[in-house]
């Protein structure tokens, strides 16, 4: 969004700035409004393209089988203090803009069997050549057994929250409505924002939670029942051995264990990394945008408005005065 915002600032002071190049008849209306067209094609970021099939892959040592707001971003502290490369829903989603991977990953989920294995290879593959060598949060939790398959050798952590009960409130007050937001207007006109609203939303059914039929926003008891449905389904599928079941309160102890670094290695204060002020800011402020930005961009293309016209009026007179 605010990439937005700045292409709509610079399309009215373009319209301004192409008045001191419409210094002859030459420089029509016409020819000017392309001008100010052609610097407003793009909104974002591009999505990643396909996976070079050159490049090294790096293997995964560490997979994160924790849902989101169960302390993984502290988790990604963590593991970067050991040295690891973590997979996040920001590091990777976002600033490596995979959200197009992840979404044809997601609609292939319950469609056909070929797609969804072509997606999903898709996905590991992209993780594998950006240096990723850890995997934690939403939505790379999805695959944590495709991902066991793959690297038989990784350690499986899995953060919980200390109840479902804990986690469903956690989730409400922050990502649990972040795609509602996204799927409004003026979020909704780009295809990069579509795009990552069906990611944000997709992880929450794929987990057994269940959305409100009109909000979209998941339901609270839902949410309870399917943290705590989803503990026990990685008990039941990774090997007692592979597994470490982490809060942030065990701090680095358990997790230096698993990974068989020694004691003296192992840092002493685990990073509490609590984001919750930060995201309630964050949706916050989406919905303010949300409010107002019909005045704003009426506001901001009638500044334009008046610029163009100051614009026309200056190359008309410079016009005029070279026919005298």
């Amino acid at each position: 969004m605010p990439t937005m915002g700045i292409r709509i600032l610079k399309l009215a002071l373009l319209a301004c700035r192409t008045c001191d190049a419409a210094s002859d008849e030459s420089r029509t209306p016409l020819m000017m409004l392309e001008m100010v067209a052609r610097e407003f094609v793009f909104f974002g970021a591009s999505p990643q393209g396909a996976v070079d099939s050159e490049r090294p892959r790096m293997p995964m040592r560490i997979i994160g089988a924790g849902l989101g707001r169960t302390g993984t971003s502290s988790l990604v502290g963590a593991l970067k203090q050991l040295g690891y490369t973590p997979y996040h829903m920001k590091e990777g989603v976002v600033d490596k803009t995979h959200y197009q991977q992840w979404a044809r990953l997601i609609d292939a989920w319950v469609g056909d069997a070929k797609e969804k294995a072509a997606a999903m290879e898709a996905v590991i593959d992209l993780m594998a050549v950006e240096g990723f060598d850890a995997t934690t949060d939403y939505p790379a939790c999805l695959i944590f057994e495709e991902l066991m398959v793959r690297y038989p050798e990784a350690k499986v952590v899995l953060s919980v929250r200390s109840s479902g009960e804990t986690w469903a409130k956690s989730v409400l007050q922050t990502i649990g409505g972040f795609h509602a937001l996204l799927g409004q207007r003026p979020f909704s006109f780009t295809a990069n924002m579509r795009t990552f609203a069906k990611v944000a939303e997709g992880v929450f059914p794929l987990t057994g939670v269940e959305l409100h039929p009109v909000t979209r926003i998941p339901e609270a008891a839902s949410l309870a029942k399917a943290h705590d449905d989803w503990i026990e389904h990685v008990r039941k599928v990774v090997p007692p051995e592979r597994l470490l079941v982490h809060q942030f309160s065990d701090g680095f102890g358990p997790l230096c264990e698993i990974l068989k670094i020694p004691a003296s290695a192992c840092p002493a204060e685990y990073p509490r990394l609590n984001d919750t002020a930060v995201m309630k800011a964050a949706m916050m402020t989406l919905q303010i945008v949300s409010w107002i930005w019909v005045p704003v961009l009426l506001s901001i293309l009638g500044l334009g408005v008046q610029c163009l016209r100051c614009c026309l009026c200056r190359s008309a007179s410079k016009v005029h005065g070279k026919g005298q």
